[in-house]
């Protein structure tokens, strides 16, 4: 008990030293520091994020590489296709041909 009193007057006699404006001026330096800190985190977090998206984000050249490589592989569907149907076109005429044929020989 006799040790938490002399704490208490130490601090109450510290406490008494400091003047008003001494604990305003301590306190807005205090918080301009703490201001700082913050804005310089902040600053700090931007950069690690820019830094981070910078490498996730596409640029105009890989864009026009893509379309490239879409342009390309769209040609080539497109050929496909093409000779898909042309492939079908032949078929249809063969078997047209060899129904024509049958219909003649059949009408004979």
């Amino acid at each position: 008990m006799r040790k938490a009193k002399r704490h208490y007057r130490a601090k109450r006699d510290n406490a008494s030293c400091f003047d008003e404006t001494f604990l305003k001026s301590f306190a807005k330096e205090f918080y301009d520091v703490i201001i700082e800190l913050v804005k310089e985190g902040k600053i700090e977090v931007k950069t690690e994020v820019k830094e981070e998206l910078k490498d996730e984000l596409a640029t105009k050249k890989d864009i026009a590489i893509l379309e490239e490589k879409m342009n390309a592989m769209e040609e080539r569907i497109l050929r496909y296709v093409d000779n898909r149907f042309n492939q079908l076109d032949k078929k249809n005429d063969n078997w047209l041909c060899d129904f024509d044929i049958a219909l003649y020989y059949n009408k004979s």
